[in-house]
C-alpha cells in the first residue's frame, strides 16, 4: 500500500455488486428493498444524529489509514484495513466498556459516504407500502422527528469469515474479516 491506495480483497462477485449499487445510487434509483419505512426512517435519522459524533481527525501521534469514500479515520492502532472495510482491533477495545466508542467502531462499506449539504439535501421514502406515492424529506424535517435511542448490538454478517478456510478447510469470498466486524452502541434517531 505504498501507493496510498487502498487495495480490495473483495471476491469478483462482492465487486461486481458494489459496483451495480454505487451506479444505482448515482442514478437515483437504489431502493432499499425489505426495510420497513420506518425503519428506514429510524435509521436515516439515527446516521444523521450520529454524524457529529465521528471525530475529525485522527490522533497526531498515529497517522490514519483512509479508505477511499470513507470519512471516519482509521488509526492502524485500532483498526485492520480489509479490501473497502476497516476490523475493529481487539486490543483497541481494551477497557472501553460494553459500549463500542464511535472512534472504534467497524467499517462496513460497499459505497463512498455522501456529502450533503443539510441546506439543499433531501431524501426521498417509496415503496409498496407507502399510500399516495413518494415521500421528499429535507434534512430539517428529518432532525425534527421524534427522537428515541436504542442499545444495539451490530456484526456483519461475515464476520468471523477467514475461519471458513483455517477451521474448516473451506475457500469463500467477501471480505476476511476476523471476529472485529462487531460493536454496541447506544443509537438515537
Amino acid at each position: 500500500m505504498s501507493s496510498g491506495t487502498p487495495t480490495s480483497s473483495a471476491s469478483p462477485s462482492e465487486s461486481s455488486y458494489d459496483r451495480t449499487r454505487m451506479r444505482q445510487w448515482a442514478r437515483g434509483r437504489a431502493r432499499s428493498a425489505g426495510i420497513d419505512r420506518r425503519d428506514l426512517l429510524k435509521l436515516v435519522a439515527a446516521a444523521s444524529a450520529a454524524a457529529p459524533l465521528i471525530p475529525a481527525a485522527a490522533s497526531p501521534a498515529h497517522a490514519a489509514q483512509s479508505l477511499a469514500g470513507v470519512v471516519k479515520p482509521l488509526p492502524p492502532e485500532l483498526f485492520t484495513v480489509r479490501g473497502t472495510n476497516a476490523e475493529t482491533n481487539f486490543s483497541a477495545l481494551r477497557d472501553t466498556g460494553l459500549l463500542t466508542p464511535a472512534d472504534r467502531f467497524f467499517v462496513r462499506n460497499h459505497t463512498a459516504t455522501p456529502v450533503v449539504d443539510a441546506t439543499d439535501w433531501t431524501l426521498t421514502v417509496w415503496g409498496d407500502g407507502l399510500a399516495g406515492g413518494p415521500v421528499d424529506f429535507s434534512y430539517e424535517a428529518l432532525r425534527a422527528l421524534p427522537a428515541v435511542s436504542r442499545t444495539a448490538f451490530v456484526e456483519c454478517a461475515g464476520n468471523g469469515r477467514s475461519f471458513f478456510t483455517s477451521q474448516q478447510g473451506q475457500q469463500v469470498g467477501g471480505t476476511a474479516w476476523t471476529l472485529g466486524a462487531i460493536g454496541t452502541a447506544r443509537w438515537r434517531g
